[in-house]
This record gives C-alpha cells, sequence and structure tokens, in this order.
C-alpha cells in the first residue's frame, strides 16, 4: 500500500481525515476496524486512523475494502474541489 499505492492512500488521508493538506503517508497498521496511517503535514508527522465502513471479517476482504475507500476518497475529493483542502 505505501509503496505501490501511494496515492491513494493519501487521498484517504485528505478526504477522511482533518488532515486535508497532508503531502505524505504511511501506513503503519490495518485491522478489522481500519487503516492506521502517519501522515505530515507542513513537516509535523501525525498519527491517524481511518475506519472501514464496516469491520472485516476475514483477511479476503482486506483488499476490497482498502479499493472501495480509495475510490470513495476520489469521489469526495472531487466533490470537494480538486485539492483535497479541508
Amino acid at each position: 500500500m505505501n509503496g505501490d499505492h501511494a496515492d491513494a492512500l493519501l487521498a484517504c488521508v485528505r478526504a477522511f481525515t482533518h488532515h486535508g493538506r497532508a503531502d505524505e503517508t504511511r501506513m503503519t497498521g490495518i485491522d478489522a476496524d481500519g487503516i492506521e496511517v502517519d501522515c505530515t503535514v507542513d513537516g509535523e508527522t501525525f498519527p491517524v486512523v481511518i475506519r472501514f465502513e464496516r469491520p472485516l471479517g476475514s483477511a479476503a476482504d482486506v483488499r476490497p475494502a482498502l479499493v472501495a475507500m480509495a475510490r470513495a476518497a476520489r469521489r469526495r475529493l472531487l466533490d470537494d474541489g480538486a485539492d483535497g483542502a479541508r
């Protein structure tokens, strides 16, 4: 997620947290309820948690949940304006 999908992770942080001006992200954890991410804004790093729409039932649910989260984030950012600033 960190290397191959950095843009999707950044979109999720910008869309679903109060760090709409984040410029860097790194996933630090994942569980049935959501993902843990360190995001950087203006050189300062903040830990955030982004919850899944519903708790995951198995490891097989992870990829579809992350894809859905990334798509929802991109839609929200487009609806809010391309920069995602909140």
